[in-house]
């Protein structure tokens, strides 16, 4: 290119640039250092588009001389933020400034720190790991020190946005009416702080080989081909070699399952299911059966399900019940050698969450996840695993979604598993368009109003009784010309008929295999995670409160456990380990600190009875015994005091008996009621407090307190005190229980129900007047005493709902499976990603073998036109 010269430095790089089919607007040219010497660098940052697409972020080294531009180098769009449009940039000191419009609307405002990353990113990282963050900045950026990101969200979204520079250090935000004032040099801004949601962009540690592939695959000249060539090609050498070698060595399968599962015995039959509570036996059904082997010569322990129990480096339930069961199932006849293994759980009794990576998945509009489990103390202090995600956003940019914000809008007829905010799980294929187009809003549009989080990831491995339904061909690794798939370690996530939810990993399996052992499981939706040893693993964590004193160990720790405080725990201290020690991922622990990649993680369900409690010298057991209950688990569970005041304490579990202003329509049989006046006020010399609800990460939470803006208020009244003379209260244990205490009137005393509620764990409650808790029970009404009431209508008070949803199920039941032709193309719509050369899933006319070709209806590969609604559901 020829030199250009213009009146500015600014209008000469916008002519140059021009050249290359890029439009800038020269008065939005941020330069990041003085005007240099003769022919000298000056690197810039400016808002630029090519052809009609949106606008994005670009850095460039520009050779100036002058007023004119002489070369650009290192020519890097920082951003690629497909559907949204940035501008407005804006520089102050050694900041800049752009806002991010998503349609019709401004989604966020992003800080650009130009001097480099904070140094803490990446201060406690080996320098091995440093070095690769330098090379990718620089692939990503143009420079190896990159830019440090701060994101700021609007929590409502504004059609008019303005940024201004306001002396030498403050930057002015015009948002429709709302005015914000930032100063830079720190995070909370300075006026308007309520209309934003702060938001640093942080990074998680990269791993070694999984970066070197991630790497090459971005140099242009070589993509992803030749990466899955050699990827097909090295797998392919490395399971022939496994195979000839156990011709020849015998496999003592036995031994190294036991050493995988670090137990020293196998046993030839099933356990007898432990009774989880301990007032009366419910059949819940855990575990379940044994498997069936699949192989004609059954090995010992094959199918078994093996209980996680006295493990220094696991939880386990109330009253020791096995929070996890184990077993392996050899499915392959030419590769008897490999086992797969099944770690299977109850989400009734184990909560499901995602997490988004600090890289991937990035969204269409800029937007990454914290890459850490959400560092909230009641959920570190229950967590107990966490495992895997599935594929690359490059690899098709399947559906991701994690507490409400979407990074990666669904795609059509994709495996996905979700997230309820109640909690529950759901897995199955997600709806197809309804119509032979895609693009982001309608899919957007397709998530349900209750839904907060969602992954994907291609299309179901088994359905019903049916392996690979879809007809896909296509699962990773292998190249569009191999005649077979490729054998590497898999991971995949299923529901079982039984309503169990489990994780699959096995060495050297192609994904009929995989298949074979969700079949053996009784699976009734199967999805294929992510594959690769270094990408695949489940963690297993024991989680200690801070300054507690950790059992002692009675020996030095294995390569696949874990003793540490963790990334920014709050003071949690946990033991870790992997699974099964045969698991290989780049770093353990992964996911107790930040990672790029997206993950899953499962905290424990507190359960009742729960824990005995401590009245003096005296412990008192809970029941649930002729208590009405919504099945398992169970709904209240009561205690009577053994002092003279007739003391009897409630456990009550929210989300099996749903308070009413907080119930799905769907609920309808009444469990109990508070009944009388919920809405006390207080005394004139007397606070007055709320028991208020919020929804997070699937869990309903209880206090009593003040409520914040966004919470529920359920009921108010005076604070209760040690010299209350109240006959009932309610408040809220360390496990989230609701706790609700009565006395007799004839026997109480001022602080009997102070006492009481501290004793089982409450630090502050509210006091009833004249509200009192009814059961519903076959038996008809009665009180808590067991004595019958007058009669109480459930619309007077404060009524729980029965949760008979089940905790897992199929979602989207009537989604069908459809020929290859007719969904393939469909799912290769990209909306941030788009590969080079022929798409891996042509639309209809061009598939092989489709029967139905139809060159009319087929649809170009490109970008859908922007979205008009905010990437936040």
């Amino acid at each position: 290119f020829r030199a250009v010269r213009s009146s500015s430095p600014e209008r000469s790089l916008a002519l140059f640039l021009h050249r290359r089919d890029l439009d800038l607007d020269a008065a939005q040219v941020v330069w990041l250092a003085p005007a240099p010497n003769l022919f000298g660098l000056r690197p810039a940052l400016f808002p630029a588009r090519v052809g009609k697409d949106l606008r994005d972020i670009y850095f460039a080294n520009v050779r100036v001389s002058g007023s004119a531009v002489v070369d650009v180098f290192e020519l890097t769009n920082t951003t690629r933020t497909s559907s949204a449009d940035e501008d407005q940039l804006v520089a102050i000191g050694p900041f800049a400034m752009y806002a991010a419009r998503v349609g019709a609307t401004y989604d966020a405002l992003v800080l650009l720190d130009t001097r480099g990353e904070p140094e803490a990113l990446t201060r406690a990282w080996p320098l091995h790991a440093r070095v690769q963050n330098a090379i990718t900045n620089f692939q990503e950026t143009g420079r190896v020190h990159a830019f440090g990101v701060r994101r700021y969200n609007f929590v409502d979204a504004t059609t008019e946005v303005h940024i201004s520079r306001e002396g030498d250090h403050l930057l002015g935000v015009s948002a429709g009416a709302r005015r914000i004032k930032l100063d830079p040099r720190h995070d909370v801004p300075l006026a308007g702080a309520e209309a934003l949601d702060f938001e640093r962009v942080e990074k998680g540690q990269p791993g070694l080989l999984t970066w070197v592939v991630d790497t090459v695959r971005r140099v242009p000249w070589i993509g992803r081909g030749p990466i899955e060539w050699l990827e097909h090609k090295v797998f392919g050498l490395t399971d022939s070699a496994s195979r000839a070698y156990h011709k020849v060595v015998v496999t003592d399968t036995v031994a190294e399952v036991q050493q995988a599962l670090q137990i020293t015995e196998l046993p030839a039959h099933a356990e007898p299911a432990p009774i989880v509570t301990t007032t009366r036996a419910l059949d819940i059904g855990w575990p379940p059966p044994a498997l069936k082997a699949v192989l004609e010569h059954r090995v010992k322990g094959e199918g078994v399900w093996l209980p996680i129990k006295d493990d220094p480096f696991s939880t386990q339930g109330p009253n020791d019940a096995p929070l996890f069961y184990r077993t392996f199932i050899r499915v392959d006849p030419e590769r008897s050698f490999t086992r797969v293994y099944v770690t299977l759980w109850d989400p009734r009794q184990i909560q499901l969450g995602v997490v988004m990576g600090t890289e991937e998945p990035k969204s269409a509009t800029g937007e990454t996840g914290a890459g850490q489990i959400p560092r909230d103390p009641w959920l570190l202090s229950h967590l107990v695993g966490a495992f895997n995600g599935g594929f690359q956003a490059l690899h098709g940019e399947f559906g991701a979604m994690a507490d409400g914000r979407v990074y990666l809008p669904p795609k059509p007829y994709a495996a996905t598993v979700a997230v309820y905010d109640d909690g529950r799980v759901g897995m199955g294929s997600w709806p197809g368009p309804g119509r032979r187009t895609w693009d982001e809003e309608l899919a957007n549009s397709q998530i349900p109003d209750n839904m907060i989080a969602m992954r994907q990831n291609l299309t179901s491995v088994v359905e019903g009784n049916r392996y690979n339904p879809w007809q896909r061909w296509w699962w990773g690794a292998a190249p569009e010309w191999a005649a077979e798939q490729t054998f590497i370690p898999r991971s995949g996530l299923c529901l079982t008929s039984e309503g169990f939810l489990a994780y699959f990993w096995g060495e050297s399996m192609g994904p009929e295999e995989l298949g074979k052992a969700m079949l053996a499981t009784r699976c009734v939706r199967g999805m294929h995670l992510d594959m690769n040893g270094k990408h695949t693993g489940f963690e297993l964590y024991r989680s200690f409160a801070p300054g507690a004193a950790l059992p002692p160990l009675t020996r030095a720790l294995s390569p696949s456990e874990y003793e540490g405080s963790g990334d920014d725990m709050l003071g949690f201290h946990f033991r870790a380990r992997l699974a099964l020690t045969t698991m290989t991922p780049q770093r353990f622990p992964r996911y107790l600190g930040r990672d790029p990649r997206d993950y899953f993680y499962l905290y424990r369900r507190p359960l009742l009875p729960g824990a005995d409690v401590s009245v003096g010298s005296a412990s008192v057991s809970f029941s649930s015994d002729g208590l009405p209950d919504a099945g398992f688990p169970y709904a209240f569970a009561r205690a009577k005091l053994p002092d003279s005041s007739g003391t009897w304490l409630v456990r009550l579990d929210a989300s099996r008996a749903v308070p009413r202003p907080l119930a799905s329509s769907t609920l309808t049989r009444s469990l109990a009621v508070l009944t009388g006046n919920t809405q006390a006020p207080a005394s004139a010399n007397a606070q007055t407090v709320a028991l208020y609800a919020s929804r997070a990460h699937g869990r309903l939470t209880l206090a009593v307190g003040s409520p914040p803006a966004a919470a529920a208020t359920l009921c108010t009244g005076p604070v209760l005190t040690d010299t209350s003379t109240a006959l009932a209260a309610l408040g809220v244990d360390a496990e989230g229980f609701l706790v609700y205490a009565q006395v007799r009137s004839e026997t109480a005393s001022a602080g009997t129900l102070a006492r009481a509620l501290h004793s089982a764990g409450v630090t502050q409650a509210l006091a009833l007047p004249t509200a009192r808790l009814v059961f519903n029970t076959e038996a008809g009404q009665r009180a808590v005493d067991g004595s019958q009431p007058s009669a109480v209508d459930d619309q007077a008070g404060l009524a729980f709902m029965a949760e008979e949803r089940p905790a897992a199920e199929i979602m989207f039941p009537d989604v069908k499976p459809r020929p290859y032709g007719y969904w393939g193309w469909l799912q290769d719509q990209r909306v941030r990603y788009f590969p080079s050369g022929p798409a891996r899933f042509p639309a209809p006319g061009c598939v092989k073998g489709d029967p139905s070709p139809n060159p009319a209806n087929a649809q170009p590969n490109t970008a859908p036109p922007p979205i008009t609604t905010p990437a936040i559901h």
